[in-house]
């Protein structure tokens, strides 16, 4: 027999929070958590979803009285001016919802990569990232940006030419000490000069060493942040954050990108 199918209207009858409100600024639910959950409410289709609409609800209350939503794993939709919004919410004053987002390669695979050329960036990131970790250098994290994480064939009409990358590298135990760390950065000189980085993996790739003096961290964490923050017009945009250890999500992602 044929299910009967009947069409619902939700309206979410979301509590004023004002207490959390005093403590977190309240945020609307990210645009692809509405997409993702929206089916669930358009239409009755029996017993057997009444435990996912009430998933879906609680997320919606939780999204209402400012509980974090997208970061670690969702990416944000572009911007009206086609770039990641540089923090989520009506304000900029909750550091859980600033960009850096942190995210996940499968993410950015099935995200960001629907054209060839985009394919492309995303393979050499990925070998980027396999070669840092072959020498040695796991420990940190990386920040993405460039005209990979904006709607750049729609604003520019091309496609992007590369993506922006700065690894945050803790030095291995083996070669924390200055001196070691010399003769271990110039034997390695290809994977840290970026013109060499950008022609072997279409990443324009720098670095910011973890093991110097906390002012020299702050002042070239300063610089990157600005200068990746911005488009050349000096619009204000958002940058994703991946862990620096190649992991499953590496090779997941290389299975939807290919080799």
């Amino acid at each position: 027999m044929r299910r009967r199918q009947r069409r619902l209207t939700f309206t979410a009858n979301l509590p004023s929070a004002t207490h959390s409100r005093k403590t977190m600024p309240a945020r609307r639910p990210c645009r692809s958590l509405y997409n993702d959950f929206r089916y669930l409410f358009a239409y009755d289709n029996g017993a057997e979803i009444l435990m996912l609409r009430f998933i879906a609800s609680s997320l919606l209350l939780m999204a209402a009285a400012g509980a974090p939503l997208g970061p670690p794993f969702d990416i944000p939709s572009f911007t009206i001016s086609g770039v990641l919004p540089p923090y989520l919410g009506p304000t900029a004053t909750d550091p859980a919802a600033m960009s850096p987002y942190p995210t996940t390669l499968t993410r950015i695979a099935n995200r960001l990569c629907a054209s060839g050329e985009r394919k492309v960036i995303l393979r050499g990131l990925l070998r980027y990232r396999q070669a840092l970790n072959g020498i040695g250098l796991s420990d940190g994290f990386q920040w993405l940006s460039g005209s990979f994480m904006e709607d750049i064939e729609t604003i520019e009409s091309r496609p992007p030419r590369d993506i922006d990358v700065v690894t945050f590298i803790h030095r291995p135990a083996a070669v924390a000490n200055d001196p070691a760390w010399l003769l271990f950065f110039n034997a390695h000189l290809n994977l840290f000069q970026p013109p060499a980085v950008k022609a072997a993996y279409h990443c324009d790739a720098y670095f910011i060493d973890m093991n110097t003096g906390p002012e020299n961290i702050v002042n070239q964490t300063r610089y990157w942040f600005g200068l990746f923050g911005h488009r050349r017009t000096g619009l204000w945009k958002g940058l994703l954050q991946l862990p620096l250890a190649v992991s499953q999500d590496d090779t997941d992602a290389s299975g939807i990108v290919g080799p």
